[in-house]
């Protein structure tokens, strides 16, 4: 697989161009962006928070305000049903603060177990609702799905408000009130909020018309648990989202949480100085691994408790519960070549091409881009690591690997890792302790999982079919089922493979623009961050660098597993880094065992850079420095 470095697209004709007020790096990235009017490029630049929709545009506000509001004025019992994950656990923080805040206490939060019970709202967890004498539930990122659940809910004298932002089914559950900005006849503008952002916009349409004790902008305190939430869960930073978590980093920057001040500490960030990086890599998978690795009420209680020994000590567990994910990922990641190495050995089939179908990955040599008529047009190795033992192309398009005592937790993490290394698709599976197989996939790309799951599935002539549940999106999804099912898993996953369309796998980087290091300062960094924060659907925007000079390369972190590039500029070094980079020391050392292809990284090599340029506060002061995306060699200047 090849992918080929490219300018991301400008529109074909820009009139009166109402952008020069902005540096022309600025401009372009706003106009590739669709950005083309000022008034526009103001807005984007400068969130309003007034620009928030009414929140009783979503269907069924107004049920579900009259009857939380009824259930809070008679003090009924009212359970906080929240998804384990690091936008669930928020949106849970964030409704229990909300009844706090406005005097009532007689709730519960519920977070399922991810390893022992099921996903989402459970007939057992309703059952035990019944006996608590439990009036209201009301659902934070899940329940759309939960049509029995919700059934006996109702026959057990329970009303169920259901909030979430998924993909809602052809029946819906017979809910109170269902709060989902996907239902096709909501009116509410935004569709793509996370399930913390819809939980938040039930508690400012409580706090409008709940006539509680309770100051007008105090809910603005709410939005860090929204902007961890929204970054995590990956959904796009554009429209409110985008507002939500610009005002929501300004919150956490001066979080008043103990369990995010101590959990900030030990990670060596500073408040001030937070971005949404930060959450994306270093608060969001410490708030998951609660929940992959033990419970997520570790998470819940980091984010919601008020005693600072408390926090301190949840904080430092959370710490040790990251590093056991981290450890675990390795482990299984490590369990995995060794299985896939025994496969090559034992004689694995690889895969043909036939007429119409997608052809086989392969690996050509990487060659270095070339830029004409202001159009890159290169073609490169697609960053894929260079395994020490086999290659993609020695494996069939969907892989399936696992083991009994392989985290549950941590499933999806390896799959996407196995994904990214070897550029197939990937099933990988532990046992759940109750007698099911679970497991995790990802696809390189080329299929949807979903739709291979259910053809596979439908495939199966045995009773119950193949899988007994699966769900997910086009990238990623998860499964379960019955341990003998097992042994004909990869082969009716690559049979239903050969019978589905095939789309080609992203074969594109696109830049933003070409910069030198000189360009590379404090005012340019400053307009470069008022385009943030950054995410899904508004990248952080990448630079191509030609002819950088390699001065030293060394390995950094556990394990030598990430990589740090200095480049010199005259007399001035600029370090390029990029994480989980190398292949583990032990089994390969530089230049030659890293992710970027061919490029040999011995100093005095001249390379073409492309990278992401950010801002670095783990030393004295804030040092710039390159994110590495991509490297090419460069050509011999003449």
């Amino acid at each position: 697989m090849t992918k080929r470095w490219i300018y991301s697209a400008l529109p074909d004709e820009v009139k009166n161009n109402q952008l020069t007020a902005y540096p022309e790096i600025v401009q372009r990235i706003l106009l590739s962006r669709g950005i083309v009017k000022a008034e526009e490029a103001e807005s984007f630049l400068n969130p309003d928070y007034d620009q928030l929709a009414d929140p009783f545009l979503f269907k069924d506000m107004d049920k579900a305000v009259k009857r939380l509001t009824t259930a809070i004025n008679h003090k009924e019992k009212v359970v906080i049903f929240g998804d384990y994950d690091a936008d669930g656990v928020p949106a849970s923080a964030l409704l229990a603060e909300f009844f706090r805040l406005i005097g009532f206490d007689n709730f519960e939060v519920y977070i399922p177990h991810r390893h022992n019970e099921a996903y989402g709202l459970s007939l057992s967890a309703v059952e035990r609702f019944g006996r608590q004498a439990v009036k209201l539930i009301v659902t934070v990122d899940c329940g759309i799905t939960a049509i029995d659940e919700v059934r006996l809910a109702n026959q057990l004298g329970i009303d169920v408000i259901i909030t979430d932002h998924h993909l809602v089914p052809e029946v819906l559950p017979p809910a109170v009130a269902i709060i989902d900005p996907k239902q096709p006849d909501c009116r509410y503008p935004d569709k793509m909020l996370a399930g913390t952002g819809v939980a938040f916009r039930l508690a400012v349409a409580l706090a409008d018309r709940g006539h509680f004790s309770f100051k007008p902008g105090q809910e603005k305190w709410l939005l860090d648990l929204v902007a961890i939430a929204t970054v995590s869960d990956m959904v796009p930073l554009l429209n409110e989202n985008r507002i939500l978590v610009y005002y929501g980093l300004k919150v956490l920057r001066q979080t008043r949480r103990p369990g995010l001040k101590k959990l900030l500490k030990l990670m060596r960030l500073k408040p001030e100085y937070l971005t949404e990086d930060d959450i994306g890599f270093m608060i969001g998978p410490r708030i998951n691994s609660a929940g992959r690795m033990t419970h997520a009420s570790e998470a819940y209680f980091l984010l919601t408790t008020t005693e600072e020994d408390l926090a301190d000590r949840i904080a430092k567990r959370l710490e040790k519960r990251n590093q056991e994910r981290k450890q675990s990922v390795e482990s299984i990641l490590a369990e995995a070549e060794a299985q896939l190495a025994e496969g090559e050995s034992a004689g694995r089939a690889r895969p043909t091409a036939s007429a119409g179908q997608a052809c086989p990955n392969s690996l050509p040599g990487r060659a270095r881009p070339t830029v004409s008529s202001g159009q890159a047009r290169p073609t490169v190795s697609s960053g894929q690591a260079r395994p020490t033992r086999l290659s993609g192309r020695d494996l069939p398009a969907v892989v399936v690997c696992g083991g009994k005592h392989w985290p549950i937790g941590v499933l999806g993490l390896a799959a996407g890792r196995l994904t990214e290394k070897y550029q197939k698709s990937f099933f990988v599976w532990g046992h759940n302790g109750g007698g099911d197989l679970k497991g995790s996939c990802r696809s390189d790309g080329t299929v949807n999982v979903v739709d291979l799951m259910a053809v596979a599935n439908s495939a199966d002539q045995s009773t119950g079919g193949l899988f007994a549940d699966f769900g997910g999106h086009k990238m990623a999804g998860g499964f379960s089922m019955s341990p003998e099912k097992l042994a004909t898993l990869e082969e009716s996953l690559n049979i239903a493979y050969e019978t589905l369309d095939k789309s080609e796998a992203e074969n594109e980087q696109l830049i933003d623009g070409e910069l030198s290091l000189a360009d590379i300062n404090d005012n340019f960094y400053r307009e470069l961050a008022r385009l943030g924060p950054f995410g899904v659907g508004h990248p952080k925007p990448i630079f191509l660098f030609r002819g950088l000079c390699l001065e030293a390369v060394k390995r950094f972190g556990a394990g030598g597993r990430h990589l740090e590039l200095v480049f010199k500029d005259g007399r001035r070094l600029v370090k390029g880094i990029a994480f989980f980079a190398c292949q583990p020391e032990a089994d390969a050392g530089l230049p030659q065992a890293h992710i970027f292809g061919e490029v040999d990284l011995a100093p005095g090599r001249v390379i073409d850079v492309l990278a992401q340029i950010e801002e670095s506060f783990f030393g004295r002061w804030p040092v710039l420095r390159l994110r590495l995306v991509d490297l090419a060699s460069s050509a011999p200047k003449n």
